[in-house]
């Protein structure tokens, strides 16, 4: 609050908060649609990248996400973080055995009549990785790999995506700013270490084997 909040009503909160004074229809059906893109557009793309024989780039964009990942899971068990919504229902209280919870998407649920993410956050064990948002790095990850693809119409599409899903993580109340901003850090580092390890000389031949084994 101290670094990213606004102004509500002459107090200081966070987005997460003011958001829950300003819900709109039309936010809600925009996050709902794409929130849950974050996992089938990577495997659609790495798909695409397979039978278009662009496997080059699909061996970074994986690894990429691999990279991404380990980053993300090491800063879980380190700094472990509940999601805005935990905090607005129970405050400080330290409830272990709580199962996560759809929060703002069941808005979405609630308007089409379906359970799509009542029954996925039902599923969820670990409530307090909140930290980083890894649905704020997966689309970033995404939309780099796509756009040295070169496919415009995709990565306009994913793009979209990328900014709907940063929006509706703070909106829906499931990440604050800084969740989605350490998110974005942990994609960058993995592009980074991708496009400088993974294709640099220590690397190269490793790499060029894999793909050849593959092929």
């Amino acid at each position: 609050v101290k670094w990213f909040g606004v102004n509500l009503n002459g107090v200081k909160v966070s987005l997460c908060e003011y958001f829950n004074e300003h819900i709109h229809p039309f936010f809600d059906i925009i996050s709902g649609c794409f929130y849950i893109t974050w996992a089938p557009f990577p495997i659609l793309f790495g798909v695409l990248l397979f039978f278009k024989k662009r496997r080059k780039i699909l061996f970074d964009f994986w690894s990429c996400f691999l990279i991404a990942n380990i980053f993300g899971f090491i800063i879980y068990i380190v700094l472990p973080a509940a999601p805005p919504w935990y905090y607005l229902e129970y405050g400080n209280q330290l409830i272990i055995d709580l199962g996560g919870q759809p929060a703002g998407l069941a808005r979405f649920d609630n308007m089409l009549g379906i359970q799509l993410y009542h029954g996925m956050y039902s599923q969820g064990t670990n409530t307090f990785g909140a930290l980083p948002s890894m649905h704020a790095a997966f689309p970033l990850i995404l939309s780099y790999y796509s756009l040295k693809y070169g496919n415009k119409l995709l990565s306009t599409l994913f793009i979209i995506s990328l900014l709907s899903i940063w929006f509706g993580a703070i909106y829906t109340n499931h990440h604050y700013l800084i969740d989605v901003i350490m998110g974005v850090g942990c994609g960058i580092i993995g592009i980074f270490l991708t496009e400088i390890w993974v294709n640099g000389n220590f690397a190269n031949n490793w790499y060029k084997r894999t793909i050849q084994y593959i092929s």
